[in-house]
């Protein structure tokens, strides 16, 4: 479920589990019918396919056996709250507690579990899949090459010292996810700021579901390309070229963190908004990965 951040996250601990238990990994797509993505309705596409995952769509008949804990209505909550007090090496369908969302649960990995699992959650900290970080890494390698402008970015990309800029704007402008909001100005220009005392000659990418609204508000100290070629049909492709990259400023989206998480490499500089949402007050536990540097958002 949601955009290809989570889907990445949701992948990550699913695969280390297949691992763990000597288990085929299955991935549950029956939330995905549209046909177009929609940044600003938040209309999301599955996108795990286009890279080198190990794992399956799930058939109707291997989902029919957790239809009883998605179902709508009072069955379903009553289903769903009796299983909460099950253990888990005995739950079928283990669903991730808002309260426990950026926390890392050592149980859900140690625990041994029943026969099918159903997983569902976002599962948004490394540490549920830090020790096989090699293995996602390798998944997490698109199947085909860079071609035509994402070569030509690539190319860019890699003789300059490149900075990733990521702005989510999008949804997180509108109802559909107004907690999230949009980090203000004043936060990519202070990571810049950072930035241009750290490295030589940046080169600033731009990342962005709203691109023209970056294009006009966001000013930066240096040379400054905005990727908008690909558009949210081929945000994966937008990854590869963000992973790329030497160093990241991160905005409050799972989609940067994975641009910021897979590109890691040697002198990396990582800026990331200590509040990430602009509507809550909401602790980031275990979201950040140490030796990212969060700046303060006012």
């Amino acid at each position: 479920m949601g955009g290809l951040g989570n889907q990445l996250f949701q992948y990550a601990l699913g695969r280390h589990l297949s691992l763990i238990h000597n288990r085929p990994l299955r991935f549950d797509i029956s939330g995905y019918t549209a046909l177009q993505p929609d940044a600003k309705a938040g209309t999301r596409l599955f996108g795990l396919t286009a890279f080198n995952v190990s794992g399956q769509i799930a058939t109707p008949a291997e989902l029919s056996y957790f239809q009883m804990y998605r179902r709508p209505g009072t069955i379903g909550r009553i289903a769903r709250l009796l299983n909460s007090f099950t253990p888990y090496r005995r739950r079928h369908y283990i669903q991730e507690p808002k309260a426990h969302y950026w926390r890392f649960h050592r149980s859900v990995l140690t625990s041994p579990l029943a026969g099918y699992v159903c997983l569902e959650g976002f599962w948004q900290t490394e540490k549920y899949f830090a020790d096989i970080a090699t293995t996602i890494r390798q998944d997490f390698v698109l199947r085909a090459p860079a071609a035509g402008e994402d070569a030509e970015m690539l190319s860019c990309i890699l003789r300059t010292d490149s900075v990733a800029v990521h702005v989510r704007h999008g949804d997180n402008a509108t109802s559909v996810a107004k907690d999230h909001g949009v980090l203000p100005l004043a936060y990519y220009q202070e990571a810049a700021r950072l930035i241009t005392r750290e490295v030589s000659h940046p080169h600033f990418f731009i990342f962005s579901d709203g691109p023209d609204w970056a294009r006009e508000n966001l000013t930066l100290p240096g040379p400054t390309a905005f990727v908008v070629h690909n558009g949210d049909e081929k945000n994966y492709q937008d990854l590869r070229l963000m992973a790329a990259c030497k160093h990241h400023v991160v905005g409050n989206s799972t989609f940067s963190w994975w641009g910021a998480w897979l590109g890691k490499k040697d002198h990396q500089r990582v800026y990331a908004p200590m509040k990430y949402f602009m509507e809550l007050h909401r602790d980031n536990g275990d979201y950040y990965p140490s030796g990212w540097i969060l700046l303060p958002v006012l």
